[in-house]
């Protein structure tokens, strides 16, 4: 017996902290993510009709909550370059996810320097933990042109690191290759 896919007012209680925490990332204001995930609830509710039997009720959330970012709510496309190392709502959330590592202040200024687009992909792959193909569809993109993002964006990534990194961080990243490394 298969089972039916979750009410939308089901999939909204459930997804609330992960929209939330995507929306902050996003918009860099607690006042213009709240008004997102409240815009994105509406919309939602609003076109239940519509709720996906044929996709991912999360990856249609999250799609929606991306749209209507992108279309609706967002003020100038050049003030998108800051996320804020904002920690999850659920309580349940532990320390040691990769979420948390995420909120490295470092980690996350050098996540603020990457193009839309890239940082789009790593924020979903990277923290909200979406697979490539689940990305691909929440961005609407091919699951090709996912992978060269991350891949560029990593490779960014670890060259702003290194750019940023200061002179004893750069000597102990080399001797940590240097013992890690086979003889």
């Amino acid at each position: 017996m298969t089972s039916s896919p979750p009410t939308i007012h089901t999939a909204l209680k459930d997804e609330l902290g992960r929209l939330w925490r995507f929306a902050l990332h996003l918009t860099n204001c607690k006042q213009t993510a709240e008004a997102l995930v409240r815009r994105t609830f509406v919309t939602a509710i609003e076109r239940r009709r519509q709720y996906p039997s044929r996709r991912q009720w999360r990856n249609w959330l999250f799609g929606l909550e991306l749209r209507l970012w992108q279309s609706e709510l967002r003020p100038n496309r050049s003030n998108l370059r800051s996320i804020t190392p904002a920690m999850p709502r659920q309580a349940d959330d532990q320390q040691d996810t990769p979420i948390a590592k995420c909120f490295n202040s470092q980690l996350c200024e050098t996540i603020n320097q990457l193009p839309e687009a890239q940082r789009l992909v790593i924020l979903l792959v990277c923290v909200e933990e979406f697979s490539y193909r689940d990305t691909a569809e929440i961005l609407d993109l091919s699951i090709e042109t996912v992978t060269a993002r991350l891949a560029r964006a990593r490779i960014a990534i670890g060259s702003l690191q290194r750019a940023n990194s200061t002179p004893i961080q750069r000597e102990s990243a080399q001797q940590m290759q240097t013992v890690s490394s086979p003889a």
